[in-house]
């Protein structure tokens, strides 16, 4: 039967090594990383929470109180009585689509 040999332990530094060594930035920036990691999950969980409650609770409450009833609208033809249709639109602004006028000297003259 063979021998059983542990495997060799691997030491690691001490606390005070580590901050000889410089290597505390390690500790320091796994543990930022989770307590931030945990911060934005239970955010997220709660969020969702939240989500899932009011919908749930929803049917419950009734309508709000911010709603009116508003009235179904009735089907009437768009003609150029009916007030509806390209008729009812204003007509286009005399200016060029970047917003400035057509002929910039034109403008400095006007104001001069």
């Amino acid at each position: 039967m063979e021998e059983y040999w542990p495997a060799p332990e691997r030491r690691y530094p001490s606390p005070s090594a580590q901050r000889r060594s410089g290597e505390h930035w390690k500790a320091r920036f796994g543990l930022a990383t989770v307590v931030s990691l945990t911060l934005l999950s239970a955010g997220v969980m709660f969020r969702l929470a939240g989500v899932g409650i009011g919908a749930a609770i929803s049917p419950l409450r009734g309508p709000s109180q911010g709603t009116a009833a508003r009235p179904a609208p009735t089907a009437a033809p768009a003609g150029p009585d009916s007030g509806g249709g390209a008729d009812a639109l204003p007509p286009p602004l005399d200016r060029d689509p970047a917003g400035g006028d057509s002929d910039p000297q034109a403008g400095a003259a006007a104001l001069s």
